[in-house]
């Protein structure tokens, strides 16, 4: 891993590390938080996402990206002695205090072997939903029933003035469009809340990292005026692709089921099977959204903290 320094050291993360970690990361089952993209635009929504070789692991240090107060966390991705790894980072004296590691992918918690050590408990707020790409393109299937009715309104109301198109996300004048109008959005829903505010910092640094990340976009327009979009990115692992921004108008009913199948359409093109719908946070409201699109498997996390 080049130049990523033996822990206890760590280094920040930059976009000159693409290269060689998408590489190191293909290993692994797509989790979304550990891809190249969700790292610069999310963990690192602090700036102060650092990294560390572990046994030829990596191990992550940062800021919670949803909290304000500034708690530390760690994460590990590797397959590399884990037994070992774990031991050392919660059981044995060094010069980092680490107590627990976040969102281990299942991958990576299997293969602890002597897990009486530690307590191991599902993450189930970052559990990644991973649907069936085909199904919702094609709004086939019985248990997409509702989904599928909803698109077909939808349809039926809007066909004659709507429009989908992909824009340039690297001109500064396609990204001061779709800013305006997010924040024209979040003030009509009153969202004022830090979750809104740090999607709209995530939305920038895509913005600012749109060509060296590879974004892609779908937007759609009803009577020439924009009424949502979808920010997304292929995963290296190839048949994956991740949506890290959906955003609606929400003036037009069905709408936020309509952008979905129009991404999912156009992602189809690029010929992958299936949508890393991300996790849903714990929020209630997410998690029954994300269940209702009927997911074909889940991407489990656990927390591990030492006993």
């Amino acid at each position: 891993m080049l130049n990523l320094p033996a822990f206890p050291q760590f280094r920040r993360i930059s976009l000159s590390d693409i290269g060689w970690y998408r590489k190191f990361y293909s290993q692994f089952e797509p989790y979304a938080d550990f891809s190249f993209n969700n790292l610069i635009i999310w963990l690192d929504i602090n700036n102060d996402l650092e990294i560390s070789n572990i046994h030829n692991n990596i191990l992550f240090r940062y800021s919670d990206p949803f909290e304000n107060t500034k708690t530390v966390l760690f994460s590990l991705l590797g397959n590399h002695e884990i037994d070992k790894t774990i031991a050392y980072l919660l059981l044995e004296q060094h010069d980092v205090e680490i107590n627990q590691l976040n969102m281990t992918p299942a991958e990576v918690a299997r293969e602890i072997k002597d897990s009486k050590k530690y307590y191991i408990t599902k993450d189930d707020a970052n559990t990644d939903y991973i649907l069936d790409l085909a199904k919702i393109a094609n709004l086939s299937g019985s248990d997409l029933r509702s989904f599928r009715e909803d698109c077909n309104s939808f349809m039926r109301k809007n066909y004659e003035n709507l429009r989908i198109t992909e824009l340039d996300l690297t001109k500064a004048s396609v990204q001061k469009f779709l800013i305006e109008n997010m924040q024209t959005w979040d003030k009509m829903l009153q969202s004022k809340n830090d979750e809104s505010f740090h999607e709209g910092e995530a939305i920038t640094r895509i913005f600012l990292n749109a060509e060296a990340l590879e974004y892609k976009n779908v937007s759609i327009f009803i009577n020439d005026s924009l009424e949502s979009f979808v920010l997304y990115h292929v995963a290296p692992q190839g048949n994956f692709v991740m949506p890290n921004s959906i955003k609606t108008s929400y003036r037009y009913n069905d709408i936020y089921d309509f952008t979905v199948f129009a991404f999912a359409n156009k992602a189809d093109k690029d010929r992958v099977r299936f949508i890393n719908f991300e996790q849903d946070m714990g929020l209630p409201g997410l998690k029954k959204y994300k269940q209702s699109l009927r997911p074909t498997y889940f991407l489990e996390k656990y927390l591990i903290m030492r006993k």
